[in-house]
């Protein structure tokens, strides 16, 4: 029971503080980009075309088989 109560506090002080971004909303993509430069750019393509080359050597692999909360968990770590 304290586990569960404990997971549950967890979880709110983890939406609190890490709040969800919307990229659809434009003013808030400028904000995150406004410090990007030529290099950023550039790494992006790298790792979409490292992505694409992943896929393409294993045909099985799909985007939905990584659940939601470990991709959640990868990015709060990157930001």
């Amino acid at each position: 029971m304290l586990f569960g109560v404990l997971k549950r506090a967890d979880a709110l002080a983890d939406r609190m503080f890490h709040a969800a971004i919307d990229l659809r909303d434009e003013a808030t993509v400028a904000l995150l980009l406004a410090g990007e430069t030529e290099q950023d750019r550039q790494a992006v393509a790298r790792y979409a075309g490292t992505l694409t080359r992943a896929r393409r050597s294993r045909p099985g692999l799909r985007v939905a088989a990584v659940h939601d909360d470990l991709a959640r968990r990868l990015l709060l770590r990157v930001f």
